[in-house]
């Protein structure tokens, strides 16, 4: 189970790493280029004096925050007043140097982490940026070169579903219920609703589906 940990940067070191006020518009995605965890790629980060940062690393079992989403990071190589630099938010994936199954299950989590932020913020997966989009630098490196961004995306968009579909459920409960039903929603026509079943079983939402026709 991945943990999800705040290890925000000092106060002292805002003037290198985060000295802007941001309003975030988007979300960057980069590859560490290493084989160092999470927890290595930030206390580095924050405690150097390079005007270089971002605000969250993923590994296979940790999610670190080091930067506030209310405040900058220097991460797209766009320069000091950038959209990248100033609007995106920064996420590292640990472990693409040698990749393997710690940087798989490290893909994974940022996966869920991004769907997660998308959710939060009301954002769709055209809000989901590369390094290369603000710079033209070839990151994050080990999706590109494997040619997997659209498949990474498309992910992304499976996982932001399920959070959305969790988001919208509604009760209505007697108070002296024995047994409980679940409706999602009502379809136009059989078709639809038996798809809409099948998606929803796919995704994990559920594990047991009815579809019932009424007359209105």
């Amino acid at each position: 189970m991945v943990v999800f940990l705040q290890r925000l940067v000092a106060s002292s070191q805002y003037a290198k790493k985060c000295p802007y006020a941001m309003t975030p518009t988007s979300i960057t995605v980069h590859n560490t280029a290493n084989d160092a965890s999470a927890a290595n790629e930030i206390q580095y980060m924050a405690t150097n004096a390079h005007y270089v940062s971002f605000h969250t690393a993923i590994d296979d079992i940790e999610i670190i925050q080091a930067i506030p989403y209310t405040r900058n990071a220097f991460h797209a190589g766009d320069g000091k007043d950038g959209k990248g630099n100033r609007t995106s938010i920064a996420i590292e994936i640990c472990y693409s140097k040698s990749g393997g199954k710690r940087y798989e299950q490290a893909e994974q989590n940022a996966v869920h982490y991004i769907a997660q932020l998308l959710n939060t913020y009301g954002w769709g997966i055209d809000r989901v940026k590369q390094h290369y989009d603000w710079s033209q630098k070839n990151c994050p490196h080990r999706i590109r070169a494997e040619g997997r961004w659209a498949s990474f995306l498309q992910r992304i968009e499976q996982a932001l579903a399920a959070y959305s579909f969790q988001h919208k459920m509604g009760y209505d409960v007697c108070s002296d219920a024995n047994a409980y039903r679940v409706q999602s929603g009502k379809y136009a026509t059989k078709e639809a609703a038996e798809e809409a079943a099948r998606r929803a079983l796919q995704q994990g939402i559920i594990h047991y589906a009815t579809v019932i026709g009424v007359k209105e």
